[in-house]
C-alpha cells in the first residue's frame, strides 16, 4: 500500500510533465495532472490507502468505500486522470476476487464489476476535456479483469489448502493405524506369554494394575 500512496502523492506534487523516462503507453503516466485542490487530493489518497489496509478482511466494503469516495470527490470538485484514482480501484477490485469467500462468489464479482464500471464512468465524465477513447477501454478492461484474476488465485489457494488438509489427515490416519498395530502386537505377545506360563503350570504374574507382566 505504501507504493500506491507514494505514486499517488507523486502525481499530486510533481509538476506537469514530471514523469521520469517519458510517457508510458495507454496514458499510464499522468504525473502532475491532479486537477482537484491539493488538500482534497491528499485526503483522498490518504483515505484510500488506509481503507486498502482492510482489503483482506472486508474486500467488498473497501471497494464500496473507495467507489463512494471517488464519486463524492468527482461530483464535488472534478476528477483527475492518472494513477491516483486507478491504482486504488484496481487493488480494491482485485481484492474482492482474491479475498471474498461468500456463498455466491460469481454473483459478488458481477456486482463488483457493475460498481467498478459505474464508478469509472462517473469519474471519467468528470475529467475536464476527456472524451471516450481506446485508452479508457483499456483501463476498464484492466479493472474488470482484476476481479476474475483475484478469484482464480483464491481458487488456487483453496485447492492448495484442501490438498494440505487431506495430506495432514492421511498422515494422522497412518500414525493412528501404526499406533494401534503396535498396541495390538503388544497385547498379542502378552497373551501368548500368559498362555505359555499357564501351560507350564506357572502362576500368572500380574502387576498391581492387573495387566500381564513381562511386556
Amino acid at each position: 500500500m505504501a507504493v500506491i500512496v507514494a505514486v499517488a502523492e507523486a502525481e499530486i506534487w510533481l509538476p506537469p510533465g514530471g514523469c521520469l523516462g517519458g510517457p508510458f503507453p495507454f496514458g499510464l503516466c499522468n504525473f502532475g495532472q491532479s486537477l482537484d485542490p491539493r488538500p482534497v487530493a491528499v485526503l483522498w489518497t490518504t483515505l484510500a490507502g488506509i481503507a486498502l489496509l482492510g482489503r483482506r478482511a472486508w474486500p467488498v466494503q473497501v471497494l464500496l468505500f473507495i467507489s463512494a469516495l471517488s464519486i463524492i470527490v468527482a461530483m464535488t470538485w472534478v476528477a483527475s486522470p492518472g494513477l491516483g484514482y486507478f491504482l486504488p480501484m484496481l487493488v480494491a477490485a482485485y481484492s474482492v476476487g482474491r479475498y471474498h469467500r461468500g456463498r455466491q462468489p460469481w454473483l459478488t464479482l458481477l456486482g463488483a464489476a457493475v460498481i467498478v464500471v459505474a464508478t469509472s464512468a462517473i469519474h471519467d465524465l468528470r475529467v475536464p476535456g476527456q472524451s471516450p477513447n481506446g485508452t479508457l477501454a483499456t483501463f476498464y478492461a484492466i479493472l474488470i479483469g482484476a476481479l476474475p484474476m483475484g478469484r482464480a488465485l483464491q481458487t488456487r489457494d483453496l485447492r492448495a489448502e484442501l490438498a494440505a488438509a487431506e495430506t495432514r489427515e492421511a498422515r494422522l490416519a497412518r500414525d493412528e493405524a501404526a499406533r494401534r498395530a503396535v498396541e495390538e502386537e503388544r497385547s498379542r505377545i502378552a497373551r501368548e506369554r500368559a498362555r505359555r506360563r499357564r501351560a507350564r503350570g506357572e502362576p500368572d504374574r500380574r502387576p498391581v494394575g492387573g495387566r500381564p507382566g513381562g511386556v
